[in-house]
């Protein structure tokens, strides 16, 4: 098995690849079911914007901010990886969507799935799987 940053390829498997882009963000789906996955990211877009209308500062913070009662499950979880890291909560959505959005379409019992947002890359397998980094002319491409 081997993926390939640059066009996501995983072999032996019965993925279905597709790209798909939602308000300037664009993703690569690796599933057997992706629009179990856009359906997902666009409701998980649409609950960050509403909570957003409410509390500004998750938005424009590059520090970390208090969360909102009415949080949702995702924006708290973003609030939480900011509180750890001293960044604003907008810094983890790419990977927040990726991994929410591919643990929704797990739960309707695929076993295999994989999300790339960003770079951020949430990937659910039933086996092991070797990911390679692609980091363009860095020494480090390729060996992570």
């Amino acid at each position: 098995m081997f993926l390939d940053f640059r066009g996501i390829r995983l072999s032996g498997t019965s993925f279905h690849y597709s790209d798909f882009s939602h308000k300037g963000a664009k993703y690569r789906i690796g599933a057997i079911s992706p629009e179990i996955v856009t359906a997902q990211i666009v409701h998980l877009r649409l609950q960050l914007e509403a909570y957003i209308d409410v509390c500004p500062d998750f938005k424009d913070s590059l520090i970390p901010v208090k969360p909102a009662p009415n949080a949702p499950e995702i924006a708290r979880r973003m609030h939480r990886a900011s509180a750890l890291t001293g960044v604003g909560p907008l810094a983890a959505v790419a990977g927040a969507i990726a991994e929410f959005s591919a643990r929704a379409c797990a739960e309707t019992g695929e076993s295999d799935v994989i999300v790339e947002n960003g770079g951020d890359i949430y990937l659910i397998s039933t086996r092991e799987r070797i990911v390679s980094l692609f980091a363009g002319t860095s020494s480090l491409s390729r060996r992570l």
